[in-house]
């Protein structure tokens, strides 16, 4: 569970652009038992296609043959080897060392799976508004379970954008506001695909590196070409020592089962957020 080295070259790094790719923090052996567990993940209550929308706005008919767009929330609760990666391996170290916390709390995670040749893409969107959180410590990790090349729907990230004043409203992945979800006074976001200029970086992959970037970073992806693969993929979500709760209707509320005992400025603790990692030399006995 020791895990990478997280230098100060890396953090200063994930404060200026707002993202960094860590190589091999998961092991083989593990990527191998969480592709099993996403399996049963994506049959469980949380699972879902994703809004396609690959023609006017339309759900992709599940009876279609078009290859879906799959995702599911909070396996963490429903499957042990979830638990174990986001919370007893070094993935919630690595989430705090970059946020500069001394702590990391699971806010919840995301299966992300593009089956082979998924023509579903997903609109530029920052994570933060989607969410009952404020803070700067907040985080996503992003463990690849399949090599990720420029053809397999790589996510690309809007380099800095996390420090841009703009904000913008939740979306479906198809870019359709999200009319249910608080925060949706807000514009929708550009699509940097068609900014020449933009500032964009990406990463190829190999299973078990991860993307580490800020609930402020402005990141989309396209469709999986590769008819040969999926790109699987677990985003855990944490936050750190500076992040309160904000009471509204947000996507965690299709998650939960019960909603969060937890009052607008309250700091987020409790079952449904548990204590990932602390350091244990600034630990308060």
């Amino acid at each position: 569970m020791i895990g990478p080295v997280i230098s100060p070259e890396m953090v200063e790094e994930y404060d200026r652009n707002g993202v960094i790719c860590v190589r091999n923090v998961i092991d083989m052996e593990r990527v191998e038992r969480l592709r099993e567990a996403v399996k049963r993940v994506l049959s469980g209550p949380t699972a879902m296609d994703a809004d396609a929308a690959v023609e006017e706005g339309r759900p992709v008919d599940p009876n279609s043959g078009i290859a879906k767009f799959r995702q599911a929330m909070n396996g963490w609760q429903q499957d042990e080897e979830y638990r174990a990666l986001l919370i007893d391996s070094a993935v919630p170290r690595v989430a705090a060392e970059l946020m500069r916390s001394t702590s990391a709390r699971v806010l919840y995670d995301q299966t992300l799976v593009k089956e082979p040749g998924s023509p579903v893409p997903v609109s530029w969107h920052h994570d933060q508004p989607f969410w009952p959180v404020s803070g700067d410590q907040v985080c996503s990790v992003w463990v690849a379970l399949d090599e990720v090349t420029p053809d397999s729907a790589p996510v690309h990230y809007a380099r800095g954008s996390h420090l841009w004043p703009e904000r913008y409203r939740p979306t479906v992945p198809s870019g359709q506001p999200f009319d249910s979800l608080m925060n949706c006074d807000l514009p929708t976001a550009p699509d940097l695909f068609q900014v020449p200029d933009a500032d964009l970086v990406t990463w190829d992959m190999m299973p078990g590196d991860v993307l580490v970037f800020t609930g402020k970073t402005l990141h989309g992806s396209g469709a999986n070409l590769r008819k040969d693969r999926p790109r699987r993929a677990i985003a855990a979500r944490y936050v750190g020592d500076d992040a309160r709760f904000i009471e509204g209707m947000h996507v965690l509320s299709l998650a939960f089962p019960e909603q969060p005992a937890l009052k607008t400025g309250e700091p987020l603790s409790g079952d449904l957020f548990p204590l990932a990692w602390q350091n244990e030399e600034l630990k308060v006995s």
